[in-house]
């Protein structure tokens, strides 16, 4: 597992990550934690501390740029499967795939803006995963650069 699918997997269980001060890291809520995410958040805590929103600064003295933009968020069908919806990972169920439809697109939102800002953020980096989850619900949709 690399930062990404750690990322990923903390939002699949609905859990936020953050930098408090110097170079500790915070997950919450804890119970999202299990073992092997906390043996594999220390063994790339590096590579986290380089994509969690806020510290590339801290560490490489300027945010690592988005490719050119503008980018847009294209939505080619939305026809929302009825749940549940078991996820290939193998430990996610979505039951309301209506209600996961709306947040994944308002943290796709979230990563389109932050990549025609300029920034490399987690969420830019998670793009793949929320295209992958609005698929599995019944939604075809596309991160692409305006022409």
């Amino acid at each position: 597992m690399n930062a990404v699918g750690i990322l990923a997997a903390l939002h699949a269980r609905g859990a936020r990550f953050a930098l408090l001060e110097g170079d500790r890291l915070a997950v919450w809520p804890r119970a999202a934690l299990d073992n092997e995410l906390r043996s594999a958040i220390r063994e790339h805590k590096a590579e986290l501390l380089r994509v969690v929103p806020g510290t590339a600064e801290r560490h490489c003295g300027v945010a690592e740029p988005a490719a050119p933009g503008p980018w847009r968020l294209i939505l080619e069908r939305n026809e929302p499967l009825p749940g549940p919806i078991h996820l290939p990972d193998g430990c996610t169920t979505i039951t309301n795939p209506v209600r996961c439809i709306e947040a994944t697109l308002i943290d796709l939102e979230r990563a389109v803006a932050h990549r025609n800002a300029g920034w490399e953020s987690a969420f830019t980096f998670l793009i793949d995963g929320y295209i992958e989850r609005l698929r599995a619900c019944g939604v075809v949709a596309r991160v692409e650069p305006v022409a």
